[in-house]
């Protein structure tokens, strides 16, 4: 039987450390790009803590015959790590969120959107639609743009008197918004921080428990059918728990035969009600 000749460690050790660094330098240049999206690049003692765990990964029998094909050709090796990052990273793509809600912007309301100052709160995992909200968009903007292309109605005539938690009245903003057709579906949240269960608006301050506004999801009804041609949560009703009427009833939104928008109200704790829940700054 062959002898087995294992690799240098230091010399291991070194190519290792040349491919994944080479990786990061390539992606210093969209360091700039990230924090004006609002985001943040991984600090210095993140990336070394990322090497550190990949150089777990090299087996205790490589040899050192091996290892020195990695050392004179390290794009095989650069191509690997640079693949697991780009699919671990995909999902949060800022730029392609962005560049689809610039679209989004242009073709439903006509407009060009400027997100150069919109801050983006921390990814959550599982919360995976991106919701961006422009200053001076408000809720009757938003209802009367979902009319132009199917029927709705409202319980009252004067939507921007609601009171929201949130508010794009000085500034735009983001949130994360669960990828779930059913708003019932939440209740399979395993976040501690997202239970989904009955809140009235006055518990909306509390960290755990961020509900959408009404502005938030009529946006998010108007962009998911610009994008599918379907309806969000034809099953139930949705409390926007973020917002709030000025005698304290809370927005509730829901489908006539699956086809008609009807916003309506409800007394906080009066029936069990399905909500949506964000990621907030």
């Amino acid at each position: 039987m062959a002898e087995v000749m294992f690799a240098d460690t230091k010399a291991d050790d070194g190519a290792f450390f040349q491919a994944t660094q080479l990786v990061f330098k390539k992606a210093a240049k969209k360091e700039e790009a990230m924090k004006k999206a609002g985001t943040n690049p991984a600090t210095g003692d993140q990336k070394t803590g990322i090497i550190a765990a990949l150089k777990r990964a090299i087996p205790a029998t490589l040899t050192d015959e091996a290892a020195e094909l990695f050392i004179s050709n390290p794009r095989r090796l650069i191509a690997g790590v640079r693949g697991v990052f780009q699919e671990t990273t995909r999902a949060i793509d800022y730029k392609d969120f962005l560049e689809d809600w610039g679209c989004f912007y242009k073709e439903a309301f006509g407009i060009t959107a400027n997100f150069s100052d919109l801050v983006i709160p921390k990814k959550i995992r599982g919360f995976n639609w991106f919701l961006p909200r422009l200053k001076g968009q408000t809720a009757s903007e938003l209802f009367a743009n979902c009319s132009r292309l199917f029927p709705v109605q409202s319980q009252t005539d004067n939507l921007n008197a609601i009171e929201s938690v949130r508010t794009a009245e000085k500034t735009s903003y983001a949130v994360w918004v669960r990828d779930v057709i059913e708003a019932n579906d939440c209740c399979n949240c395993s976040e501690e921080r997202f239970v989904s269960i009955d809140r009235s608006c006055s518990g909306c301050s509390e960290k755990r428990f961020i509900g959408i506004t009404l502005e938030e999801y009529l946006l998010l009804v108007r962009w998911y059918y610009w994008k599918t041609g379907k309806h969000l949560d034809t099953l139930n009703s949705v409390k926007c728990s973020g917002s709030r009427f000025l005698s304290g009833f809370v927005p509730l939104v829901g489908w006539i035969n699956e086809n008609t928008l009807k916003i309506s109200f409800y007394s906080p704790g009066q029936f069990r009600v399905d909500t949506r829940y964000v990621v907030s700054i």
